[in-house]
C-alpha cells in the first residue's frame, strides 16, 4: 500500500488539522511542531510534503531586503 502524501498546516495557530503536521512559533493545543518561519533551514527535508495549507501566514513572514 502506497504511503500518504504528507500534509503540512503551516502557521496553524488554532486550526489544528486532522492528517497534517501542524506548525505553528507557538506551542497551541494540538501543534506537531513548533518553529519560527523566519528561520532557515526549516525543520523538514526538501520535498517532504506534497500538499500545503496556510491561511494569513505570508504577512508574518519577514523580508530582509526590505
Amino acid at each position: 500500500m502506497p504511503e500518504p502524501l504528507k500534509k503540512l498546516n503551516l502557521g496553524c495557530n488554532k486550526n489544528i488539522r486532522k492528517g497534517y503536521t501542524n506548525l505553528d512559533i507557538l506551542p497551541f493545543k494540538g501543534v506537531n511542531v513548533q518553529h519560527d518561519l523566519n528561520k532557515f533551514p526549516y525543520p523538514f527535508e526538501d520535498k517532504y510534503f506534497y500538499i500545503f495549507y496556510s491561511i494569513t501566514v505570508l504577512q508574518h513572514i519577514i523580508n530582509e531586503k526590505e
